[in-house]
């Protein structure tokens, strides 16, 4: 299994989009989890194995959902923009863990 990230896809929008009420959407990355349970033969949990699980701010989804909404984008337009969203904060949260892991193994290893 690799790695490649690929785009979000548009169903957390429309979830969102669709909802009476703003959800809380908490934002959360782990790394490392591929060394404790490989997606390759043997399949059996490794022991001592460093995993970084970051949780990040809610994130307030309401202004940007009264401007997707506001601006009279199609169905199309307003997921294609909450989905990219949500994306970069993810993937802002990923930069973070990755430098939390990356500190948690060379403690590991010192």
């Amino acid at each position: 299994m690799d790695q490649t990230y690929l785009r979000f896809k548009w169903g957390i929008a429309r979830m969102i989009l669709e909802s009476p009420v703003t959800p809380m959407v908490i934002p959360m990355w782990h790394i490392g989890m591929e060394t404790v349970l490989p997606n390759q033969p043997p399949y059996y949990f490794r022991c001592g194995k460093t995993v970084t699980f970051n949780v990040g701010p809610p994130l307030d989804l309401g202004p940007a959902l009264e401007s997707i909404r506001a601006s009279g984008a199609s169905d199309e337009e307003a997921r294609s923009a909450l989905t990219r969203l949500i994306q970069d904060k993810l993937y802002e949260l990923k930069r973070e863990t990755q430098e939390l892991h990356q500190e948690h193994v060379k403690c590991k290893t010192s």
